[in-house]
């Protein structure tokens, strides 16, 4: 029993190490020297296909999602709402997210949920060249909040239970989000959060903290010419256990039911250049983003589908 546990300890903290790194890599921050302080590496993932097209700006960009990343933009959506996402990451791991929202007054109330698998990861408990068998982890995440217009500025805060499950091990947590935006102009929009704000978890005899980030961008309308309606956005963050990191990204609408979208991320060594586009027809919107890693472990593929109720 005592090497069943022992065995489970360094399993865990060997899997909660790799999979800090796999989302810094993914998330654009690199290898820090942090890396692995921090459980519930996967708050830190994107959730929408149009924030991941433009650089990673999710706190200006998330839509529909940005109950799961930006608490103030649910302010600034009208009438009601559902979306779902679906991501292709390294090796067999997947992400779904969905989010609903629907308008009271000056508010908007938005419920939204978030999972990510990983399975058909080797177990060992030392330097073998046979594994012991296989292991997996899931996360879940359940959020509930709300955006206002206050006036001069919109506010949002939001709740999240969190699960995570690494082999026989798990344990819950939760999460709080708190974000400000304003309009100093008409063509201008302007935001700030603060998100996975959370006591430690305790894994086995460990604690690890959450993945505690701050944000903040801005956004930027004009009509071009031939482009349409076109958006520039560029946006700055950084968790406790990575560097910072920024992203800027440029959507233009040429027709009313198609957006075209690239973006950049600095401070990345696994993704650089982003892409996408976005087709809206009969109250339907599908997005679609590219995110090219130029490593072994694959490039990021992430689609959304969103409809107006």
């Amino acid at each position: 029993m005592k090497n069943v546990d022992h065995r489970r300890r360094i399993v865990l903290k060997k899997a909660v190490l790799i999979l800090a790194m796999a989302a810094a890599a993914r998330a654009g921050s690199g290898v820090y020297r942090d890396a692995g302080s921090a459980a519930f590496q996967f708050l830190k993932l994107e959730t929408s296909a149009r924030a991941s097209a433009l650089g990673g700006t999710s706190l200006m960009n998330s839509g529909s999602m940005s109950i799961l990343s930006s608490p103030s933009a649910l302010a600034s959506l009208g009438g009601a709402g559902i979306s779902f996402c679906h991501a292709a990451h390294f090796g067999s791991t997947t992400q779904n997210s969905m989010a609903f929202h629907t308008r009271a007054g000056r508010a908007s109330v938005a419920f939204g949920a978030t999972s990510v698998y990983t399975g058909g990861m080797e177990l060992r408990d030392g330097a073998s060249s046979e594994p012991l068998g296989e292991f997996s982890c899931w996360d879940i995440g359940l959020a509930a909040g709300a955006g206002m217009d206050l006036g001069p500025f919109d506010a949002g805060v939001a709740a999240r239970l969190i699960r995570e499950k690494i082999w026989t091990s798990g344990t819950w947590g939760f999460s709080f989000d708190a974000g400000v935006s304003a309009l100093p102009a008409e063509w201008l929009r302007i935001s700030a959060a603060f998100l996975n704000i959370g006591p430690e978890a305790d894994f086995e005899d460990g604690s690890f903290r959450l993945p505690a980030t701050w944000r903040a961008g801005a956004s930027a309308n004009a009509e071009l010419p031939l482009a349409g309606a076109s958006t520039l956005t560029g946006e700055v963050w950084k968790s406790i256990d990575g560097r910072p990191q920024a992203g800027v990204g440029l959507e233009t609408v040429p027709a009313g039911w198609a957006a075209l979208r690239a973006g950049f991320r600095a401070g990345s060594d696994a993704v650089s250049a982003t892409a996408g586009a976005g087709l809206t027809a009969a109250g339907w919107t599908l997005d679609y983003a590219w995110l090219p890693s130029g490593s072994p472990i694959g490039d990021i593929h992430r689609i959304s589908l969103s409809r107006s109720l």
